[in-house]
């Protein structure tokens, strides 16, 4: 499935699912993973899942290797 932002932007497809969320994946040549809460989709469109955060706000998230909240 898709992950966008709340601001509309791609941010990387779901690679895991886990407990009380999911792994997202983004970056075609240098891959970087976050996790995302359950409790942070803002919907489900078709296959596509809107969060609350930003592409920024998830770029820097992978960046340090954290989760995003």
């Amino acid at each position: 499935m898709k992950v966008r932002g709340s601001d509309h932007k791609n941010l990387g497809k779901i690679v895991r699912v886990e407990g009380d969320g999911f792994t997202v994946d983004h970056g075609r040549y240098f891959v970087r993973e976050f996790r995302v809460l359950d409790a942070e989709i803002i919907k489900v469109d078709g296959d596509t899942v809107v969060v609350a955060q930003h592409r920024p706000e998830v770029a820097e998230l992978g960046r340090k290797g954290k989760r995003a909240s």
